[in-house]
């Protein structure tokens, strides 16, 4: 039954096409909405896909950070004492930025989601 449905829906889309009235006017716009849509659901993979690179070079660089003590600054009590906060501050700084990446792959993601909804409503709410 939902073959004839589909089947009913497409030659409806057909005529209306066919006829380039206001119901083809808004067929056609629909699809242009989903086709842009679609695309901004492409860019942003797509920048995820970077931000994912750059967490791992971020996290790596965090790594780094975490092994590299200067040993000249903490050769004596007093130098340990001052560097523990220079050493922390540097660690703060880099998880800072790490955590600043998993928020805009976080962004990334809830547009893709709003994309997606928005498109489940036109294509629920029309013949798209």
């Amino acid at each position: 039954m939902s073959n004839q449905n589909a089947a009913v829906k497409f030659a409806k889309r057909v005529i209306a096409k066919l006829k380039d009235g206001d119901e083809g006017k808004l067929i056609k716009f629909h699809e242009a909405a989903i086709k842009f849509a679609n695309k901004q659901i492409k860019a942003n993979n797509e920048v995820i896909a970077d931000l994912k690179e750059r967490k791992e070079e971020a996290l790596d660089l965090l790594n780094e950070k975490v092994e590299n003590v200067d040993l000249g600054a903490i050769s004596s009590l007093d130098g340990r004492k001052r560097y523990v906060d220079t050493y922390f501050t540097t660690l703060f700084s880099q998880m800072k930025a790490t955590d600043s990446i998993d928020q805009k792959i976080e962004d990334a993601n809830q547009e893709i989601e709003n994309w997606g909804k928005a498109i489940d409503l036109i294509k629920i709410n029309t013949d798209a």
